[in-house]
């Protein structure tokens, strides 16, 4: 039999290896699944003014068996998205668990909601996307208080005839340091029931925390009771037997 010759082997081998390598340079790219974003022990409850706390976010993504694996590595912007949101770095790196935070710090006047976005830009592509909104009330600080004065309605010679009526000053509990409080919004609303049980709705004049409301005159006596807030800027209540 004639040997094969070594050269004939290694030129067979070439060939084999140059169709392989043609072969994977023509095979289609495996489709790789965008990375999953979600928030972290977000409740989306509401904090006080002027607090801070965390915002996390973890990345996942699925390997070849479709199994979710954290994703590390991965850039991720944290955007306020109105100017009574504060964020302290704005960006992070996820770490070894695919998971990132920054921590926000919301604005000193209530009902003007935390806002913030968490986006990305495409490494390959260049495409910027928005993965997840995060939106939390802003309340009244512990601190914050309703105080209130009835008077009857009266007249006299001098004076003439006034109505009744009730005088309210909100205390929001959000001044920093030795600071002037916040004033709250204009659409902050007030709710008044009256000793026979119908309610008097108005609203704060978003010029002042002090509000005048002009009641029905002969109210029988019982508990007059006054309501200012909602679940978006934190309740302060008042009530005095009359």
């Amino acid at each position: 039999m004639r040997p094969i010759s070594t050269v004939s082997v290694l030129a067979a081998s070439a060939c084999a290896l140059a169709a392989c390598s043609a072969s994977d340079a023509t095979a289609p790219v495996a489709s790789v699944a965008a990375p999953r974003f979600a928030l972290v022990n977000e409740t989306g409850t509401p904090m006080a003014c002027n607090a801070s706390a965390p915002v996390t976010v973890s990345v996942t993504t699925l390997d070849r068996r479709g199994r979710s694996t954290p994703s590390a590595g991965t850039v991720v912007s944290f955007r306020a998205m109105n100017t009574f949101t504060d964020l302290f770095a704005g960006v992070g790196i996820t770490n070894a668990n695919g998971q990132v935070s920054d921590q926000i710090t919301a604005g000193r006047v209530p009902g003007r909601p935390i806002e913030v976005e968490v986006r990305s830009v495409e490494a390959v592509t260049g495409v910027a996307v928005t993965h997840l909104s995060l939106t939390r009330a802003v309340v009244m600080g512990a601190s914050a208080k309703l105080e209130g004065a009835f008077f009857r309605e009266s007249s006299s010679p001098i004076i003439g005839s006034t109505p009744a009526s009730v005088n309210l000053l909100v205390t929001p509990g959000c001044a920093l340091g030795a600071g002037p409080e916040p004033i709250l919004m204009g659409d902050t609303p007030v709710e008044i029931t009256l000793t026979t049980g119908a309610l008097v709705n108005r609203t704060l004049t978003g010029s002042s925390n002090a509000l005048t409301v002009f009641l029905p005159s002969n109210l029988p006596s019982g508990v007059l009771r006054v309501k200012v807030g909602s679940a978006a800027t934190g309740i302060v209540q008042w009530e005095q037997a009359i």
